[in-house]
């Protein structure tokens, strides 16, 4: 038991897990059975005033004719506020140096074209030489975004408390593996703790991920540390950081406005490593004018 009577402890959590199911689910049934139908209920009665003024029509639930921002993305804008998406692009504060080299190199032109299969960005941008058609991975991108301006800024995002608490059973081995990162995860907003039996208790998630499946974070993360073959604390750090960018990033065939992607372009470009996502995938294809015309026989 908790020293606090907070919660209980069973010494054998999976005979005790199927008879707690197994009775909210009859208790459930019940419940429905005794709730009226819609259809049996009375009509409400209606004061008829042939001679009063009509009245304005006002609905019922407001929230199917006011349009709303989704809880998934309102949650991840409160969460990252600074990363560009939702207004004019604002460029982080550089250090000196940086600032002296980005003064003498002029700032690349960009100007969105429009996207093709909601998911890659077309931009004509001019860097100085002849001008190119960039084809960006919105996904890739984003993920290159939030790794970089967000997570490896040690940015601590808000977290959601998960009411009640998932347990994730990992196993004997995946659990040791686990284990001594757990202070890592709980500083990036993933708050857990053992629950005893190889079992992890996940009391909180990041807001941004709220309505991800925890079991399914963990299980990738510990994919990613298997691949790699080594479980040092720079390693799981990089790779946590990653997983944490990828579920948050925007998704392909999910269609963007046009101030949105412009944005997200333009914080791409303004990353240290634009060009690759945090797992090593390419995230900007180029073609420059002589390229585009060569392959339209323009030139020889």
């Amino acid at each position: 038991m908790h020293p606090t009577k907070a919660e209980v402890r069973f010494r054998e959590p999976h005979r005790v897990f199927p008879w707690v199911s197994r009775a909210l689910k009859e208790a459930w049934t019940q419940l429905k059975g005794e709730l009226p139908s819609v259809l049996s209920l009375p009509p409400k009665p209606e004061d008829l005033e042939p001679d009063a003024a009509p009245r304005p029509v006002a609905p019922q639930h407001p929230s199917l004719w006011r349009h709303e921002t989704p809880p998934a993305l309102e949650s991840l804008a409160q969460a990252f506020g600074t990363s560009g998406l939702d207004r004019p692009y604002a460029a982080p504060p550089l250090a000196p140096r940086a600032a002296e080299a980005s003064e003498s190199l002029p700032a690349p032109r960009v100007r969105y074209l429009g996207a093709f299969d909601a998911t890659y960005l077309l931009a004509e941008v001019q860097e100085g030489g002849e001008p190119e058609l960039w084809i960006v991975d919105q996904h890739v991108a984003h993920e290159r975004i939030l790794y970089e301006r967000l997570f490896l800024r040690r940015h601590a995002p808000a977290q959601q408390p998960l009411l009640p608490p998932r347990l994730v059973q990992l196993g004997a081995a995946a659990f040791a593996r686990l284990s001594p990162f757990l202070g890592e995860l709980n500083a990036l907003g993933v708050a857990c703790e053992p629950f005893g039996d190889g079992t992890l208790a996940v009391r909180a998630l990041p807001d941004f991920l709220a309505q991800r499946d925890p079991r399914d974070l963990l299980e990738d993360l510990l994919r990613r540390l298997e691949r790699d073959g080594k479980a040092d604390l720079d390693t799981f750090r990089r790779e946590l950081n990653a997983e944490l960018a990828c579920k948050a990033a925007v998704k392909k065939h999910e269609p963007l406005p046009a101030p949105q992607a412009e944005a997200l372009l333009r914080d791409l470009m303004a990353c240290d490593v634009p060009h690759t996502c945090p797992h090593g995938r390419p995230v900007i294809k180029k073609l420059t004018r002589t390229e585009l015309e060569r392959s339209f026989g323009r030139r020889n």
